[in-house]
């Protein structure tokens, strides 16, 4: 068995594991937990501390570098990887799909995601956001690392309970996020943070 063949059985086996089971709370906590909104209250709880500890003008330009890191990450992870590398996600994987649970939608659909999963978008976004913010507040907000630790994992996990990624997609998209994260907090520290 070659190392592609064993990373593939390793993820189908691990997704089968952690994929949700129709659970009455769960189920519906991964659906809120994926969806994008979910964050909202973070990323504005981000943005006040931001502002709490940088002047006006640094803090805008903080957060506009996050912010187009996060449209970089999400462009690079999802026009460039995904449809490049086209590797099915578990939920259009015809050797496991129909092992998997998915979420049932209000519209009765359930929920698949798109047809190509590495790296996950999700994953890779979430991980920009995480390290670029405590790159920023650390040193006002030293044990913040594990808030934003906690909220990645979370959304990364949320992605795996579905069925919609495999693990090495999420570990793949945390390896981009970490890349263009270090890029853009190198660029704020020298060129916004130092000034």
């Amino acid at each position: 068995m070659e190392w592609m063949d064993k990373i593939e059985f390793l993820d189908q086996k691990i997704v089968l594991l952690l994929n949700g089971s129709n659970n009455l709370y769960f189920d519906p906590l991964m659906w809120i937990v994926t969806n994008p909104i979910f964050g909202i209250p973070f990323y504005l709880l981000f943005i006040y501390l931001i502002f709490k500890i940088h002047s006006l003008k640094k803090a805008l330009r903080v957060i506009a570098v996050i912010g187009i890191t996060v449209g970089l990450g999400d462009l690079i992870a999802h026009d460039l990887i995904k449809e490049t590398i086209q590797r099915y996600r578990p939920s259009h994987n015809i050797e496991i799909s129909n092992q998997l649970n998915y979420y049932l939608k209000s519209n009765g659909t359930f929920y698949r995601g798109g047809q190509f999963g590495f790296v996950s978008n999700h994953a890779t976004n979430m991980s920009i956001v995480g390290i670029m913010i405590f790159n920023v507040i650390k040193n006002s907000y030293r044990k913040s690392w594990i808030y934003l630790l906690i909220f990645v994992v979370l959304i990364s996990y949320s992605r795996i309970y579905l069925g919609v990624h495999y693990l090495s997609d999420i570990i793949g998209g945390w390896t981009l996020g970490f890349i263009l994260s270090f890029i853009g907090s190198n660029y704020i520290n020298k060129f916004i943070l130092k000034l």
